[in-house]
């Protein structure tokens, strides 16, 4: 199977993995929501949040490679401009598969100290940490892939290293990254990852670049 079709594959993998981690987390208590119903959040719902640190590393290390087998190949080499456009995307996707490893760890790691090493939950860090948890998630990490959908779609336009449509999933993408502060625009997420995963699998019909 050629490189363009594993990196389909990933892209897929990617988005079924965020929207798992995603679909799977417990409901948060509210801000202002006392100390006891902090400390029953992390206790009940300990396991789900550690399952959801996996699902999150998982969709990282499963974007790097979809990334990197899928979509840099067809960016292209010719220009400076080219290269420079890939590398963005590169270090775009690194920082996001970062941040989403940042937002499954942070959000774990009241419930697993309690599981693994029995320390008791604080539940002043308990809602820092989940704030911080949908901070990596909808902030650094939708900003990062918004980079990387606009890099696809500036190269669509310029060298057709996407069909056409892809471009216009991609601007959509980046409004939703851009907006994702309210979180729901997020769920273009895996919609782009998806998109752009058809089209690799489909490679043979789409203009190869240089």
């Amino acid at each position: 199977m050629s490189l363009s079709r594993w990196g389909a594959l990933f892209g897929v993998l990617t988005a079924v993995l965020l929207l798992a981690g995603v679909l799977i987390s417990p409901d948060t208590p509210d801000g202002d929501a006392d100390d006891q119903e902090w400390i029953n959040y992390v206790q009940d719902d300990e396991s789900l949040l550690l399952i959801r640190a996996y699902l999150f590393v998982g969709a990282a290390v499963s974007l790097l490679a979809f990334y990197s087998f899928g979509v840099r190949p067809r960016l292209g080499e010719v220009e400076v401009t080219d290269r420079a456009l890939a590398g963005l995307g590169a270090g775009a996707a690194l920082l996001a598969g970062g941040s989403f490893i940042f937002a499954g760890l942070i959000g774990a790691a009241v419930g697993a100290a309690h599981i693994f090493s029995d320390i008791p939950v604080d539940p002043s860090i308990a809602r820092l940490f989940d704030n911080l948890m949908y901070g990596g998630l909808v902030v650094a990490g939708a900003l990062c892939l918004g980079v990387v959908m606009a890099v696809v779609a500036i190269q669509t336009q310029r060298r057709a290293a996407f069909p056409q449509w892809i471009l216009w999933v991609s601007v959509l993408g980046i409004l939703g990254m851009a907006a994702s502060l309210i979180f729901l625009p997020f769920v273009l997420a895996p919609i782009w990852l998806i998109a752009v995963s058809v089209a690799l699998f489909r490679a043979g019909t789409v203009p190869a670049v240089a």
